[in-house]
């Protein structure tokens, strides 16, 4: 039956299980485990149920298995460095601890999972207002000393290159109180020091000059 689900639950006790739970069979569902060496057919079947697999997980496990079935789901993604899937696993885990007076023994670990994977995310490629908002969320998630350093750290290099210079300037002081001999300082300071470039098309001397039609 759908919640005969002792046996898988006394396994979500061992926060380093080498399980996943759930698929979908010829549209009858049934929940049951799913062993490591059929992990990569787990992940692409909950791939395939989209934004929808959260509420099929939490349609059949109560809070508990939800939130221990999300960390093993999070842990597989990162372990093939699929970065943001395993953020997204790592939330919906974390909005369902959100709350609870007793956490499940995997919150302390996910929470520093999340706030990890969402300071890494802006190093990538990334617009940087994107960044920034990448960055807002680890901080809301509560950062340790070294995470701040990176953060602020992080945040300068954002409007640095927005050439919003007061605030590069806001960010990069908060780095050097956190970490004054922390790495990448002195090459912000060096960029803060040299003169703003001029707009695209622009040159010296042009700014202020009337046309002489």
């Amino acid at each position: 039956e759908p919640r005969g689900l002792d046996r898988r639950s006394r396994f979500f006790e061992d926060a380093h299980a080498d399980v996943l739970l759930l698929v979908e069979l010829g549209g009858d569902v049934r929940l049951f485990l799913l062993l490591e060496d059929r992990a990569d057919e787990a992940l692409e079947r909950l791939r395939t149920l989209g934004e929808a697999a959260p509420g099929f997980l939490r349609e059949h496990l109560d809070s508990d298995e939800f939130i221990d079935s999300a960390f093993l789901i999070a842990e597989l993604f990162e372990a093939r460095k699929s970065w943001v899937e395993s953020l997204q696993w790592l939330e919906h885990l974390l909005r369902a601890e959100a709350g609870r007076r007793r956490h499940r023994p995997c919150y302390p670990q996910a929470l520093d999972q999340a706030r990890r994977l969402l300071i890494r995310r802006t190093v990538q490629d990334l617009e940087p207002r994107a960044a920034l908002e990448y960055l807002r969320r680890a901080e809301a998630l509560g950062l340790d000393r070294q995470q701040q350093f990176e953060v602020a750290r992080r945040r300068a290099e954002c409007y640095l290159e927005m050439d919003m210079r007061v605030e590069a300037r806001r960010y990069l002081d908060d780095a050097m109180m956190l970490a004054p001999k922390g790495k990448g300082l002195r090459r912000l300071q060096d960029e803060l020091i040299r003169p703003a470039l001029p707009p695209e098309g622009g040159g010296v001397g042009e700014v202020g000059e009337e046309s002489g039609d």
